[in-house]
């Protein structure tokens, strides 16, 4: 699995976004706007993109809890939907594009989404997206620390991006806390 390379400038970025859409996440699940099982398809079609194996081992393990099958992960995740419901596979393609484009959707994609699902499930469906991707980079950043750790450098990435996601994430998060309410006032 090839993962992406993130700098803790996009993971800033995408932790702020993260966290403004963490009440949408919160009113999704009371309301089960979106089933666990639905979430995990989400989370594991963004994983594919991004290339995080620590995310990819532990939504695997949640998947197979929800009852999808073994056939639907492996087929999630190499970035195909054979044997996707037929209502999940928008939501699961735009969750590939929001990936692919770095958390930057066209606005016909997003609009779409919203026309399929309803305004509050698409959102609740790019809370899902937007978290995952947090952890997907945040995942990849300590997997580039380890395998440089047992001499096995991460390719394409770099010591100043790994450290800087990893330890700056214990000052970036409270920063983007406040960011992100000084934001929605």
């Amino acid at each position: 699995m090839d993962s992406r390379i993130f700098t803790p400038i996009e993971f800033y970025r995408h932790l702020c976004g993260s966290i403004r859409a963490m009440p949408v996440m919160m009113r999704a699940q009371r309301k089960d706007l979106i089933s666990k099982a639905f979430n995990e398809k989400i989370m594991l079609a963004v994983t594919q993109v991004n290339g995080c194996r620590y995310c990819s081992w532990f939504h695997t393990r949640v998947a197979l809890k929800e009852g999808i099958s073994k056939t639907e992960i492996h087929t999630l995740l190499g970035g195909e939907f054979d044997g996707a419901d037929e209502g999940e596979i928008l939501a699961l393609l735009y969750a590939q594009h929001y990936a692919d484009t770095g958390g930057k959707p066209t606005v016909e994609s997003r609009k779409k989404l919203c026309e399929t699902y309803g305004r509050e499930r698409a959102r609740a469906i790019e809370a899902s997206i937007k978290a995952i991707t947090v952890g997907n980079i945040y995942g990849i950043a300590i997997d580039g620390l380890m395998r440089r750790l047992k001499w096995k450098r991460m390719k394409g990435s770099k010591l100043v991006n790994e450290l800087g996601i990893v330890f700056g994430s214990l000052l970036m998060f409270p920063v983007a806390l406040l960011h992100s309410l000084v934001k929605h006032v």
